[in-house]
């Protein structure tokens, strides 16, 4: 397996592909960058949030258990670890 750095999973996400940690609780959790996410309100109308409202890219992290959670930050063990895998 060619396992990589923070800055290279960051590239790859940027370019629209996927990553994550070997070391993760979770084979199946990964991150990817979107610019369209769909949200509900409080009355429960669907609204796409899409770049305009965020005014930049976002990172969303996916556990398919728990769902997904935008705007994921990286920990530094995240940041400084060289066991990414992309995809």
């Amino acid at each position: 397996m060619n396992l990589k750095s923070f800055g290279d999973a960051i590239e790859h996400i940027k370019k629209g592909g996927k990553a994550k940690r070997i070391h993760w609780n979770g084979e199946e959790q990964y991150i990817f960058v979107s610019n369209k996410v769909t949200l509900v309100d409080n009355d429960g109308n669907e609204v796409v949030a899409e770049n305009d409202c965020f005014g930049s890219k976002v990172i969303v992290f996916v556990n398919p258990s728990l769902g997904m959670q935008v705007g994921w930050l990286a920990s530094q063990g995240d940041m400084l670890s060289e066991d990414w895998v992309l995809f």
